[in-house]
């Protein structure tokens, strides 16, 4: 089953079934688990074409291949925002727990254009960076299902004296209908931004995640690169705090990501 079918199974009803593949160590890596919960949250709006604008998730246990259940509460519906919660249930225990806030576009005044404030870096082009190996049992499943191609910093493990890194990235799989909930997914595919500065592989994976989003993917951006750019405000007693900005292959800024990650090593 790909990403596509399990987040379209999500937006269709409550029930789930996360496959294998998709996983960081023990547990399902969190874009997908963030996807899951996007796509359910969005079958329940009365209108699922609205923009998604933020959306906070706390992963609470690791989540295993296999059925699991994604319930959500419509907190508020106003004029022109819905604040949803849910929660990934696996094995009668919640795994993840995320709120969300959906709104349509309103009359503004003010109008401040994100990608010439923050313009996409120089960067080398995709063709020309190596792409990050899957290497079963070395590195996470998924890996052979997101193509990643660093372009700045460090790689992870590597002993690098910054952590900070770039780079492009992709899903392998075509997807028809490139919705949110495949851009959310996309964007946690990088390892935990402190661990370049680590030189042993040690368990590193994301408490909280913050994604607020500027501009909504296009249906048809399902093959299209984007670009990656993430900073560590400061990391430690084992937790980093870190700040991504993702911008489309025509330079504009659609999403920022804030996450806290632990290490523990």
């Amino acid at each position: 089953m790909s990403l596509e079918d399990m987040t379209g199974a999500a937006f269709a009803g409550p029930d789930v079934v996360v496959e294998e593949g998709w996983g960081q160590g023990r547990a399902t890596f969190g874009g997908v688990v963030a996807g899951l919960l996007v796509a359910r949250m969005r079958g329940e709006l009365a209108d699922p074409t609205t923009p998604l604008r933020t959306i906070s998730v706390v992963f609470v246990a690791p989540v295993a291949p296999g059925p699991a259940r994604i319930e959500v509460d419509v907190l508020r519906t106003g004029k022109s925002a819905t604040l949803l919660r849910g929660s990934l249930i696996q094995n009668d225990v919640v795994a993840a727990t995320a709120q969300a806030a959906f709104a349509s576009n309103r009359t503004s005044a003010v109008r401040l254009d994100a990608g010439a404030r923050t313009p996409h870096p120089e960067a080398p082009a995709v063709e020309s960076v190596m792409r990050l190996p899957y290497m079963p049992g070395a590195t996470p499943d998924f890996f052979a299902k997101v193509a990643l191609h660093p372009t700045q910093g460090g790689f992870p493990y590597s002993g690098s004296a910054e952590p900070d890194f770039s780079g492009w990235m992709r899903l392998d799989e075509t997807v028809a209908e490139f919705e949110v909930e495949h851009l959310v997914a996309l964007i946690d595919a990088w390892p935990p931004a402190i661990t370049p500065m680590l030189t042993e592989r040690v368990p590193a994976s994301t408490l909280a995640w913050t994604v607020d989003l500027l501009e909504t993917p296009a249906p048809t951006a399902g093959g299209d690169h984007w670009f990656y750019q993430v900073r560590t405000d400061g990391a430690h007693d084992g937790y980093g705090h870190t700040r991504a900005l993702v911008w489309d292959t025509d330079g504009r800024l659609v999403a920022t990501s804030q996450q806290t990650v632990t290490v523990f090593g």
